[in-house]
């Protein structure tokens, strides 16, 4: 029983691996997505690019990247003279702006070892 019950959750990982969903949003003011925030299924990476004005944050812009760079230090903008960074991530809507998630792969982890557990 406990074999069967560990393949599924090894399938069921893999499932959740492969799907990633990030949050879009071109134009975000603080937490407030002005253009409409959506999800979008993501064969790369979720970015986050936000842009500042000296240290105060201006916007920022969420999406789906399929080559994502992330900058290591703040970079400028040689048109507009106002400094942005990028950062990536790769797991399931990891560019939301939330600051506590749990993973669902890791909440079925928890639950499955409980339930081992508990047999």
């Amino acid at each position: 029983m406990k074999l069967i019950i560990s393949l599924a959750f090894a399938v069921g990982l893999l499932a959740v691996a492969s799907a990633l969903t990030c949050r879009t949003c071109d134009f975000r003011v603080g937490s407030l997505c002005v253009t409409g925030s959506h999800t979008a299924n993501c064969t790369g990476s979720c970015s986050t690019i936000k842009t500042y004005a000296g240290s105060v944050p201006l916007f920022s812009k969420l999406q789906c990247d399929p080559n994502c760079t992330a900058t290591a230090k703040t970079q400028t903008d040689n048109i507009l003279k106002i400094d942005y960074t990028i950062s990536c991530c790769n797991t399931t809507e990891c560019n939301s702006g939330n600051h506590v998630q749990l993973s669902l792969s890791l909440g079925v982890g928890m639950v499955l070892l409980w339930l081992l557990k508990a047999l």
